[in-house]
């Protein structure tokens, strides 16, 4: 995705995967740590489902609540069993925009808008919880309202609109494309009209300033 602090990792191919033996070391640390929620992701952790099946597994075993973070393009029925079937139940994904054109451009993959969507309805059809963000930039602010009403249709659980931010190595290139504190609020504003009229959950995936938010007592919330 452009907006992507990790935009430059296409070129860096063969994909680098964790092994199942790395896991294993992993799921002892957490459990060594008390960890008790644990959202699996990546990278596309549906790359390697396989893998990402087992490390869920492994973290409910030892106790802990599992989320399932993938934008939904390899999504497919045996998958979502195999996730039932361990008891995962909940899945953030990513929406940018109602339309193809705005969502293809961003990801820089035709087509993706059409897998995304279609696997966000069948997860939900499935039983899923779906949890969806929007990551807000300069080329969807104005698609917000559309692709929270689209979202609705589908059922979602809730519904997330986030800025983008521009961490390094990104910053310097990335700036001109960040939305403004105005359409920052604007899209609060969005978000709960959106919550009244579809009765999903509304979410911000990143702290905001306060100063930013402006309304704190309207917002509390997303002020958490």
């Amino acid at each position: 995705c452009r907006h992507c602090y990790n935009y430059f990792r296409h070129e860096n191919l063969p994909l680098h995967t964790i092994s199942k033996e790395q896991l294993d070391v992993l799921v002892e640390e957490l459990k060594r740590l008390q960890i008790i929620r644990v959202v699996v992701t990546g990278g596309e952790p549906l790359i390697v489902p396989g893998l990402a099946v087992y490390l869920a597994q492994c973290c409910l075993e030892s106790g802990m609540s599992v989320t399932l973070n993938t934008n939904m393009t390899r999504f497919s029925r045996t998958i979502g069993d195999s996730l039932l079937k361990i008891g995962v139940k909940t899945i953030i994904t990513s929406l940018l925009a109602d339309t193809p054109e705005v969502q293809d451009y961003i990801t820089q993959v035709p087509g993706s808008w059409q897998q995304s969507a279609s696997n966000i309805q069948l997860a939900t059809s499935m039983g899923f919880r779906m949890l969806v963000n929007m990551v807000l930039t300069k080329w969807n602010i104005s698609r917000v309202r559309q692709t929270g009403d689209i979202v609705g249709g589908w059922k979602v659980a809730k519904f997330g609109a986030t800025r983008a931010c521009a961490p390094n190595p990104i910053a310097i290139d990335f700036w001109k494309n960040l939305i403004s504190v105005e359409e920052l609020r604007e899209s609060l504003r969005t978000l709960y009209e959106l919550k009244e009229k579809w009765g999903y959950d509304v979410d911000v995936f990143e702290h905001y300033p306060w100063c930013a938010m402006e309304d704190i007592d309207k917002y509390k919330y997303l002020a958490r």
